[in-house]
């Protein structure tokens, strides 16, 4: 994270490869403080970088982290049957929302789950 944080403060080409890096980070990789971080960091980017909104992706990740850490003890990382996958969503700018849906669970017992994020 410390790596991130340097490039972060360069600014300029690099915080578009930063954003791609949380939003990835956030998404796949499922150890719960770094997980917590990655979404923090994204907080301190501008608000929109190369048509992305840093805002509603932060959004997004908080609300998967939200709901695959729900129920947790003391566990470093998500267990599987907790991971969540993002299978749709919608942008509407003139609303300022999003739509996202995602499948949670084991394979046999996968739950929908859907939220409107708002910005």
């Amino acid at each position: 994270m410390i790596a991130l944080v340097k490039l972060l403060r360069k600014g300029g080409t690099y915080l578009i490869e930063v954003l791609m890096l949380l939003v990835t980070i956030s998404l796949n990789y499922r150890h719960l403080r770094i997980r917590q971080e990655a979404i923090q960091i994204l907080s301190t980017l501008p608000t929109t970088l190369a048509g992305w909104s840093s805002r509603i992706l932060q959004g997004i990740l908080s609300w998967m982290s939200e709901i695959e850490e729900l129920g947790l003890g003391e566990e470093e990382y998500v267990p599987e049957d907790s991971i969540a996958k993002i299978i749709e969503w919608e942008f509407d700018d003139e609303k300022k929302s999003a739509f996202v849906a995602c499948l949670q669970g084991p394979l046999e017992k996968k739950v929908l789950r859907e939220t409107v994020i708002h910005w």
